[in-house]
């Protein structure tokens, strides 16, 4: 909490942080301390006194109950204020002690007291004084003014928004030389005067019928607002800066529900203090201590840092359902908000011919973002939005009309999402946010941006817009456009200021189109793989492989055509092809389904996507129309540019046939991920593995904790068998790649380790990565060729091929006269020892394809590897400087010198600045999500 000035103003003070590069402010004030759902001068006793203690500026408190409050403006790049709307996940409580200070005083030159002054019924008088806060208050407080008349305290300055031509809305900006800074004039007037030459005057104005959003604004010179102008004196005036006088306290830190106390901590000397409390994570307006155990005069000086994030109402997807009256009838498309694209749609519905007159319903359900809480869906969301739609049962039954909602009695913080996240209406007008569509470029005259709050009450008196049934009529009515709100809300809402701006609004346009039509669907097979070799369950496979892509034609003229599948008819389609010509005998042969072409695919009451997809191959890649979404792993859909966007991760089994016919980007907030299964051998392997793989997908290589190797030129030299200790062996060296990241469809040598023996697994996880398509394979053979290395050994030269497959390969080593090194029990072996018929090299593994000329060949060689080339391993008196350590939903930082530590979330907002100490860590709690710490991208969990 920063110390602020306020000449005896005491119970509410602002705190300026730095969020997202703008100025926001947070509120600190007394429980008692709220006039009118607002913080004011109301407080019996004012226990909050700014002090400097120690060379800081900080708040001193008396035994009170407090609260601090999430932002509810920004001050933009104009100078001027806007609404924001924060929530708190996290709160840390430094306490503090301090050195006795005494109280000082200094006189302030043109001390400006900006006054109205009223008449009792008996001629009594009082004097109201216009405060930092935009309240007027009879606690006297004065501005300064400057040698261009610009009022101004501690930074901002008296100005005024708006484009009305009878009246401005008074507010701040933080820079003097604004355009639209209020000045004083000679006779005490406050005024502003327009490009267009007019003044308006600052006045008192409270019309609760017109104008109920303001209280303060600024009046024309003419009219009735001359009797309600407000004047200003200058004067000199001498402020005393109270003094501090330290005492022993108890700090009681409040739970996420402000009712129960949950950690109490005694401060009885300096040996006490000095020391931090994380409340831990929560999801709230604001947060709530009490200070108790103070003696008479004495202080308790507390420092908190809050931990907020924005409040986001944008989602990922909703769908958007087709009903008939009598339930013979259900389609579904869905919304999916990609490349940035968060304005909505035009969604085609076509129906069979007998519902062409037919009165349609349409719905919205399965509202979803990847960023909900721990109370969505699976609880797997990555942060703490707590998303509904507006008009949703759960909205309206906590007075959903109002700004207040979330401050009723019947508002439940555990409300079952499912009451969230269908809703049956929509809005009939769009709802003006702002006024961006309205500026102009050039940023001269009276343009600058102007935030309009929503609510249901305003956007029904302001627009006239209605929420309504959505109805349609392949006949008579067929198409209409409709507005979906959604909002996002604090969970835990303690403040008594009971703020609007601790709920956020948002709107998608929907237009949407009915159309009847009769159409079939249309498949194309395509052979993949012939055939693949894998391992079934432990046994060995080899089966032709297929890529399916769905079309739908017209039924009559059976032109292709842009319609919708149900999984229940794709499912069918499958069935009744399966063992004909040129077709798989089982739906577990197909590797990829392409219905980016459809409009759209519908879930079926029978049989759900997810149903469908686990009929087919373990790796099968799903591609879905622009309409159609999933939040199930291995589906992709078409974004508006033509590009795939993975729905949720990408997960791909070990020894399993993979292909992928387009690329697939996975979000930031998702991941690539592989799972090796290891076969453990040998008590001098248990603890490192050495495998051969290829991915589909770029690994970062620092982050993974994983070696990537390549065999290096003429790297042939004798060793010591590691086997047996004697003798000698040809060995390989391999050296690790110098590259940041591994490149898609190559294959490397991958050295992993093993906590224990026995069978295990290692995976390589990839977030944001981007799969890549296997459509350069080499169709021959299904394969990827990597480095080729020649090496001259014991008088003959020795070729390698490197060469990887996401298809597996089965090799009659009797009869191609080929010779191939594989990796198995810590060498590398020649196919030519082998003892079988067949040697088998499984999907994600790569092989050498060898030959010799001028002597004899090898029969093995060891992996060996030049650890030189890895920077920082082997020095392993190396000290860390600085190291970044995750847990569920902790990070820790720890540094070896003093360091300014800078947290922020991935769209740049500050989340959290921290000073560590050289040889100390700090902790603090996070909601899960991905964080850049110092320039360095970290997950938490």
């Amino acid at each position: 909490m920063t110390s602020q000035e306020k000449n005896g103003h005491t119970y509410f003070a602002y705190n300026y942080q730095n969020v997202s590069d703008l100025d926001a402010f947070t509120y600190l004030y007394q429980e008692d301390a709220i006039d009118n759902g607002t913080p004011s001068d109301v407080a019996e006793a004012k226990h909050i006194t700014p002090v400097t203690v120690d060379g800081k500026n900080l708040y001193a408190l008396g035994n009170d109950t407090y609260y601090i409050e999430s932002p509810t403006q920004v001050f933009t790049q104009t100078g001027l204020s806007a609404p924001v709307g924060y929530r708190i996940v996290g709160a840390l409580f430094n306490y503090l002690w301090g050195t006795e200070t005494p109280s000082t005083s200094r006189t302030i030159p043109n001390a400006c007291a900006i006054t109205r002054t009223t008449t009792g019924w008996f001629g009594s008088t009082t004097t109201y004084y216009l405060n930092d806060q935009l309240t007027l208050t009879t606690t006297p407080f004065y501005w300064n003014v400057d040698e261009k008349g610009n009022i101004g305290y501690n930074g901002k300055y008296l100005s005024c928004e708006g484009s009305s031509s009878d009246y401005r809305t008074l507010t701040f900006s933080m820079n003097k030389d604004a355009r639209w800074n209020l000045r004083r004039a000679d006779n005490g007037n406050i005024y502003y005067e327009s490009d267009g030459g007019s003044v308006y005057y600052l006045c008192y104005y409270n019309n609760n019928i017109g104008r109920t959003r303001y209280e303060l604004l600024l009046g024309r010179a003419s009219g009735t607002y001359d009797r309600n102008r407000l004047n200003s004196t200058v004067q000199n005036e001498t402020i005393t800066t109270p003094g501090f006088s330290p005492g022993a306290y108890t700090l009681n830190v409040y739970d996420k529900t402000g009712k129960t106390i949950q950690k109490s901590i005694k401060v009885n000397s300096a040996a006490d203090a000095g020391k931090v409390y994380d409340m831990g994570l929560c999801n709230n307006d604001a947060v709530k201590f009490s200070i108790t155990g103070l003696e008479d005069g004495k202080q308790a000086l507390v420092s908190v840092t809050l931990i907020m994030q924005a409040l986001n109402p944008y989602i990922d997807k909703m769908d958007i359902v087709c009903h008939d009256n009598d339930d013979q009838l259900t389609l579904t498309q869905s919304f999916t908000a990609d490349d940035f694209s968060v304005s909505g749609g035009i969604f085609k519905f076509y129906v069979p011919e007998e519902f062409k007159n037919s009165d349609l319903t349409f719905t919205f359900s399965d509202l979803y973002s990847k960023y909900g809480d721990e109370t969505y869906y699976d609880g797997e969301g990555l942060g703490a939005a707590r998303y509904a739609y507006v008009n949703s049962d759960y909205f309206t039954s906590i007075n959903g009309d109002g700004n207040d909602g979330l401050y009723s009695t019947s508002y439940d913080p555990n409300a079952d999402y499912k009451t969230k996240v269908y809703t049956s209406v929509a809005g009939n007008k769009a709802f003006k946010f702002n006024n961006a569509e309205d500026l102009g470029n050039t940023g001269s005259g009276e343009s600058y941006l102007e935030e309009y709050p929503f609510s249901v009450k305003t956007y029904r008196e302001d627009t006239g817009g209605q929420f309504v049934d959505v109805k349609l009529n392949a006949t008579s009515k067929k198409s209409g456009t409709y507005y979906v709100f959604t909002a996002d809300e604090t969970r835990y809402n303690i403040a008594p200021s009971t703020a609007w701006q601790h709920r956020y609004y948002a709107f998608y346009t929907m237009q949407i189109e009915l159309e009847a039509k009769t159409y079939t669907p249309d498949f194309e097979w395509t052979k993949i793989y012939d055939p693949a070799s894998y391992n079934d369950n432990g046994a060995e496979a080899s089966e032709t492989m297929w890529g399916l892509k769905l079309g739908t034609v017209d039924s009559e003229s059976l032109e292709g055509m842009e319609g919708y599948l149900t999984t229940k008819e794709i499912d069918d389609a499958i069935t009744a092809a399966l063992g004909k010509s040129e077709r798989p005998t089982s739906a577990d042969q197909i590797l990829y389904v392409d219905g980016s072409e459809l409009y759209s695919i519908i879930n079926s009451s029978s049989l759900t996507l997810e149903d469908l997809k686990a009929k087919l191959a373990p790796n099968t890649l799903f591609y879905l129309p622009a309409n159609t979404t999933s939040t199930l792993d291995n589906f992709a859909y078409k974004t508006s540019s033509g590009s795939f966007r993975a729905g949720k991760d990408i997960v791909l089994k070990d020894k399993q046939p993979f292909y992928a016919p387009f690329d697939i980007q996975v979000d930031a907030a998702n991941s690539a991920v592989y799972t090796r299964e290891v076969s453990w051998s040998g008590d001098q392997y248990k603890k490192t593995a050495f495998q051969s793989v290829i991915l589909p997908f770029n690994v970062d290589v620092a982050s993974s904790g994983l070696t990537f190797r390549r065999m290096g030129s003429n790297a042939l030299s004798d060793s010591e068998d590691p086997s047996t200790g004697t003798g000698s062996i040809v060995q390989a060296t391999f050296t690790a790649i110098s590259d940041a990241q591994t490149e898609a469809n190559q294959p490397y040598m991958v050295q992993a380790q093993s906590v224990s023996g026995g069978d295990e697994v290692f995976t390589i996880k990839q977030t944001g990565a981007t799969i890549k398509a296997t459509t350069s394979m080499n169709t021959s053979d299904y394969t990827f060729e990597g480095d080729q290395v020649t090496a001259t050994y014991g008088g003959a030269s020795h070729s390698f091929q490197n060469t990887g497959t996401y298809s597996g390969k089965k090799f009659d080593v009797k009869a191609d006269g080929n010779t191939y090194f594989y990796y198995a029990s810590g060498y590398f072996r020649s196919s030519a020892d082998l003892n079988r018929q067949y040697l088998y090299i499984y999907p994600f593994r790569a092989y050498y394809v060898y030959s010799s000329t001028g002597g004899s060949k090898l029969t093995s060689f060891l992996a060996s590897f030049d650890d030189s080339t890895i920077s920082g391993i082997q020095d392993t008196s190396r000290q860390i400087d600085f190291a970044i350590r995750t847990g569920k939903g902790t990070l820790t930082v720890l540094s070896n010198s003093d360091k300014a530590v800078r947290i922020s979330a991935l769209n740049g907002m500050a989340v959290a600045n921290l000073e560590v100490e050289a040889g100390s860590s700090q902790t603090i709690s996070l909601p899960a999500g991905i964080y850049i710490v110092n320039g360095t991208k970290v997950i938490v969990k």
